[in-house]
């Protein structure tokens, strides 16, 4: 699943741009790639617009653009979760304690084996901490699921957490349920 940094995030209970979307989120692709790619104005990116009648998912790469139009009254339900790299946290620390130890196996260099050991609780640390992620998807009817996994920006000072990401999924919901209302009066009344 691909990583995407947030570029742009907007969601309200009143529209939140002049397309009358009420969620508006924009995501470049992760990673140091996706910054040079962005520099170079060639940015894999990815756009999620949820309006009153539909939900369009953009993904742009170096291999084209793909949009995805979901009808509102077409999705049986949204989620969101929180993804934190703990595995490749633990590998790292685990790295630097090998190298540790061969250190001080090989050469009984206390200090550099404990410099590695603190080097390697430092990175471990860091990557734990910048690497967390929130995951937003939508389930069709159908069965199709799509899944973003969102990280926060830094650079572009654009943070969103867990509590973000309910509130988008219930904003999805909302409108879902509005649509199919509306469907259900326009049907009802012969229309």
């Amino acid at each position: 699943m691909s990583e995407f940094v947030i570029k742009y995030w907007r969601c309200g209970t009143k529209p939140v741009d002049e397309q009358g979307n009420y969620v508006h989120i924009v995501g470049r692709r992760a990673g140091s790639l996706g910054t040079l790619l962005t520099l170079l104005r060639i940015d894999p990116s990815i756009k999620l617009l949820i309006g009153l009648d539909r939900i369009e998912l953009r993904q742009a790469s170096l291999m084209g653009i793909s949009t995805r139009m979901i009808p509102l009254e077409s999705l049986s339900s949204s989620f969101y979760g929180q993804h934190k790299p703990w595995k490749r946290s633990l590998l790292l620390l685990l790295g630097f304690g090998a190298l540790a130890l061969s250190v001080l196996m090989d050469r009984s260099d206390w200090v550099t084996a404990l410099s590695l050991l603190v080097a390697g609780v430092v990175v471990a640390t860091m990557q734990y901490l910048l690497h967390q992620s929130v995951l937003l998807g939508l389930q069709e009817m159908g069965g199709h699921q799509s899944v973003i996994r969102f990280r926060p920006c830094f650079l572009d000072n654009v943070d969103i957490d867990e509590q973000q990401a309910r509130q988008v999924c219930k904003i999805v919901q909302r409108l879902a349920d509005a649509k199919r209302k509306r469907l259900m009066l326009t049907v009802g009344s012969g229309r």
